[in-house]
């Protein structure tokens, strides 16, 4: 009879065929579908392997990086070389594990070199995870995390209003520009200069904020197609005439980088509303003139009731007509001739001003003719563009034919008198009338050389001998 051991030799195991589970969290999902990120030091994520399993406390979760737009490149740990090796795997950092000593699930992060990131490149970030079974089961479904690294600082831009500030402007229209073509928004703040602030098209202007560049009051524009804005609330209908306005955006991109506006300071878009007309006057020539070598006035750009500023003349303008030959015979400066216009909107040409545009003086004037009524007509335009309501108009006359005079009494006649109480005679001129007649008495009896002669004063009622005429 045989004998039969009584100590059996017994082995436990777990039979372990399910494959652990990874997830990324770091970056999250959303960044990690084709999105942005500004900053990426740790990359993190959870694992799991099922209730029965157990990760790898060792290298249980690894890594494989990928730089898809540097040549590509793969990170090995600690520096990329050249080329996409979807094998190179990397353990990370750290890991921490849940379940007791089953360690059935667990938390993991890798430390990257922030400097080892390139902005703008794009980066495929692969992870796995193996559990601690004999040979090891190795995730089937890799978590994938592809995103494009960006630093780089939005720009946004006024384009309407369009030009160089300062701006003078009738009408506000539009508020728009254009940004960056990763923007996620754009912001925008619009001061009088009372600092008075923006709110909305009910509220107007109702926000104190002496810090242009605070982050308070600021409103959310709509973006429009790849990189543009603009800003749909009615803020022309808030705007009050002769004040100053700054115009100052900023914007955010999908990676959450904000826009540098404050070193160095954004330059605002300032423009000056203006809905005054400037004013003139024509000075010279008055109605009737001897020569008129200038013709020049005054002009005015008031500042508003309830305004701090007027945008100021920037042209004055005049425009001559010989009121004889023709209805609409007007002087062209450029020929230098007299030319017919019909249409009565040509041949204005630009004046002089002064420094302070409260004065302008045109000097390319024609040969006048004598005894000839003329028009002149003048207009201004401001900074902003508005133009004068109307012309400033006067017709004038150029007189320059000498008047004449003869003396009638006493007469060549009338030699001897012994009481002459009146002197008298006649006095006409071609073009205009007689306005004054002054004539002088000499006395001929010692009749010395002129300048020594002896004339009647009229003030001393005294014969005075001097070089001194004394008209009457």
């Amino acid at each position: 009879k045989g004998n039969t051991e009584t100590t059996l030799s017994v082995i436990n195991f777990v039979w372990d065929d399910v494959k652990p589970a990874i997830f990324t969290t770091k970056p999250t999902e959303a960044e990690g579908n084709n999105g942005r990120l500004n900053s990426l030091p740790t990359i993190s994520g959870t694992c799991d392997d099922g209730s029965s399993g157990k990760i790898a406390t060792s290298g249980g979760i690894e890594l494989n990086i990928v730089d898809k737009d540097g040549g590509p490149a793969t990170w090995n740990g600690q520096q990329w070389v050249s080329g996409e090796d979807l094998n190179l795997w990397l353990a990370t950092s750290t890991f921490k594990g849940y379940g007791g000593t089953s360690i059935t699930s667990g938390t993991w992060d890798y430390t990257f070199p922030i400097s080892s990131w390139t902005t703008g490149r794009q980066y495929q970030i692969r992870g796995r995870a193996k559990d601690a079974s004999t040979p090891a089961n190795y995730t089937v479904a890799l978590s994938t995390r592809i995103f494009t690294y960006d630093t780089d600082k939005p720009i946004s831009e006024v384009k309407e209003p369009p030009g160089t500030s300062p701006l003078y402007l009738t009408d506000l229209g539009t508020i728009s520009g254009t940004v960056s073509s990763d923007a996620a928004e754009v912001r925008i703040k619009i001061r009088r200069d009372d600092n008075l602030t923006y709110r909305n098209v009910t509220d107007g202007f109702a926000d104190s904020d002496a810090d242009l560049y605070s982050s308070s009051f600021w409103n959310l524009v709509t973006l429009t197609g790849s990189n543009g804005w603009q800003y749909d609330s009615d803020v022309k209908s808030k705007l009050t005439n002769g004040r100053r306005y700054e115009i100052l955006t900023k914007s955010r991109d999908t990676a959450l980088n904000d826009e540098n506006i404050t070193s160095p300071l954004k330059n605002p878009t300032t423009f000056y509303y203006d809905i005054t007309k400037p004013t003139q006057s024509i000075v010279v020539p008055k109605a009737l003139e001897a020569a008129v070598s200038q013709i020049n006035g005054e002009l005015m750009d008031i500042v508003p009731a309830g305004g701090s500023w007027a945008s100021g003349v920037v042209k004055a303008e005049i425009r001559l007509r010989d009121t004889v030959q023709g209805s609409a015979t007007y002087w062209d400066r450029a020929s230098g001739s007299w030319k017919e216009d019909t249409t009565r909107v040509l041949y204005f040409s630009t004046c002089t001003l002064s420094s302070n545009a409260t004065f302008y003086w045109f000097t390319d004037i024609p040969n006048w003719v004598s005894g000839r009524n003329y028009e002149v007509n003048a207009k201004t335009r401001d900074r902003a563009g508005n133009d004068a309501i109307e012309y400033s108009t006067r017709t004038f006359k150029v007189d320059t034919s000498l008047p004449e005079s003869t003396v009638r009494k006493p007469s060549t006649n009338d030699l001897y008198f012994k009481s002459l109480p009146t002197v008298s005679g006649t006095a006409n001129d071609s073009v205009t009338n007689v306005t004054r007649v002054d004539y002088y008495v000499r006395d001929l009896t010692n009749n010395p050389p002129i300048p020594n002669c002896t004339y009647w004063n009229p003030v001393t009622r005294l014969w005075a001998q001097n070089n001194t005429t004394y008209w009457i």
